[in-house]
């Protein structure tokens, strides 16, 4: 029998420690922000395509890593307020971003995601 290896990391909410490095939070604001001004979209799409791109530099699952964790972007998106559009202000828009991590925070300490190092 052959047995594989596989690197598994488990995702909780204490990698998103972004949230109380307030610089660190500002950088990825300002990354987000720059989205912002480049299309018509909702702030949440800006913010959720931002996040799918960079959220493992903020210690977010990667977004392609598996079912569970597009069923968990789809939680945090689903419980913000999908309403909100483009035209918000910057601070409106940084507000929304914090939001958006400390539902990403309690979603996952409550049911941490597994996934593929590898993968």
């Amino acid at each position: 029998m052959d047995f594989t290896i596989v690197e598994i990391a488990i995702i909780s909410h204490k990698p998103l420690q972004v949230l109380a490095d307030e610089k660190k939070l500002n950088d990825a604001i300002a990354k987000a922000l720059q989205g912002k001004h480049k299309n018509d979209q909702k702030s949440t799409e800006i913010i959720r395509d931002f996040l799918e791109k960079n959220g493992k530099e903020l210690g977010l699952p990667p977004s392609e890593a598996n079912e569970a964790v597009i069923l968990l972007y789809d939680a945090v998106f689903t419980d913000i307020d999908s309403g909100r559009d483009a035209s918000i202000e910057e601070d409106d828009f940084r507000k929304l971003v914090r939001e958006i991590l400390e539902k990403f925070a309690e979603q996952l300490q409550a049911n941490p995601v597994y996934c593929d190092l590898d993968g």
